[in-house]
């Protein structure tokens, strides 16, 4: 997103006093525990004038991490441990192998905590309240790629109507709209 969509999606953000609240769950108490990969999640509150107006989990893969830990060749089992300690913590403290220098060329050290983008999340949702633009549950599942019989599909198609009604009402028709376009190319 450019310097000017930045600029429009936080007047919209602004105008409707849309907030973003972020609290980091630890790898093995998060919906994904039971997942091959680690992943890094968070539990999130979309505020409207510091009210919350829906909860919802968003989940990024490890490549949030920065730098390029998830590639280290020479040590596959430290760095599979590391970033396993990094999905856990939500804090990225890098150490360098070889005094100052930093560990992987070309990567500075960076130490803090790991927060989602607030427009991977904003873009999102939006993915999430397209479900508005289809007729049925049976439409929507098999544009996704669902089966229409799934109990779990329709556990999803439900969660998406409940984010699309929320975004709706927070930000009105014609701001899902401009929204929808500054998102366009996301």
């Amino acid at each position: 997103m450019d310097k000017e969509q930045l600029s429009k999606l936080n007047r919209i953000l602004d105008n409707n006093k849309i907030s973003l609240e972020f609290n980091f769950v630890p790898f093995s108490q998060s919906r994904n525990r039971d997942a091959e990969h680690f992943t890094l999640n968070w539990r999130c509150e979309l505020k409207q004038n510091d009210r919350p107006i829906h909860g919802f989990n968003y989940s990024a893969g490890v490549g949030y991490i920065p730098g390029d830990i998830r590639h280290d060749r020479v040590n596959k089992i430290a760095g599979d441990k590391i970033v396993g300690a990094i999905c856990e913590s939500g804090r990225y403290e890098r150490h360098s192998r070889h005094g100052e220098s930093p560990s992987w060329v070309g990567v500075k050290p960076w130490t803090g905590v790991l927060m989602p983008e607030m427009t991977d999340v904003l873009y999102s949702l939006l993915m999430d309240s397209d479900v508005l633009d289809y007729s049925s549950f049976d439409d929507w599942a098999e544009c996704m790629g669902f089966d229409t019989d799934s109990r779990k599909a329709y556990s999803i198609y439900e969660e998406c109507m409940k984010t699309a009604f929320a975004l709706r009402s927070a930000f009105g028709e014609d701001n899902m709209t401009a929204l929808s376009e500054l998102f366009s190319e996301y």
